[in-house]
């Protein structure tokens, strides 16, 4: 049980149920309770039956809370009972409630910068993800580029080899024809020189 609800049985226990509003209060008819006040003008002059309605409202267990008029119920009850007994714990509520409007708004706006603050990293990470996307791509595309780029330098280095290859086996050629030259010159007259012909 909460405060208010013990607070709410001392005060019927205390009185006579006498009324529709009371005898919903009795039997914890919060809504229906609710209602008579509100249809009731006769209570609205009433200090307790003021306190007790706001109590009522105060309540955020139940389904009539409303904080908004159960201040203002006790406010009217401070205004213009300044001498009831029942000015000080409305006072004391007043304070409260403030105090939960007050934690109330500052949770509220918590809330929307924090909303804002998801909105700014989903949007962020949207396009962060996107930037690595491209990256990856452009990661992808050199390394394709460059395995091509590896596979023609290496045919090129072939071809270089075979080229070195053949020059080398040219000149070797080339040397063993000069070679067999120059061990037999050609003969001039295509035949054999004899040594008497000038006598």
């Amino acid at each position: 049980m909460t405060r208010l609800s013990l607070v709410l049985g001392l005060l019927i226990s205390a009185g006579c149920a006498t009324t529709p509003f009371d005898r919903h209060l009795a039997a914890g008819r919060w809504h229906d309770a609710a209602h008579a006040f509100r249809t009731d003008s006769s209570l609205h002059d009433d200090p307790q039956a003021l306190y007790r309605a706001a109590l009522v409202f105060a309540s955020p267990d139940r389904e009539t809370y409303d904080p908004a008029t159960a201040r203002a119920l006790f406010a009217r009850l401070v205004e213009q009972h300044p001498s009831s007994k029942y000015v000080e714990p409305a006072s004391h509520y007043i304070a409260l409630l403030d105090e939960i409007e007050r934690v109330r708004n500052a949770s509220l706006v918590r809330e929307r910068e924090l909303e804002q603050d998801v909105r700014r990293l989903q949007t962020k990470i949207v396009l962060l993800q996107s930037e690595i996307m491209k990256l990856e791509a452009k990661m992808a595309k050199q390394s394709q580029n460059a395995a091509t780029m590896t596979a023609l330098v290496e045919r090129l280095e072939m071809s270089l080899r075979l080229c070195e290859e053949q020059l080398r086996d040219a000149r070797a050629e080339l040397a063993n024809l000069k070679a067999i030259d120059l061990r037999n010159p050609p003969r001039s007259g295509g035949g054999t020189i004899d040594p008497s012909a000038d006598r």
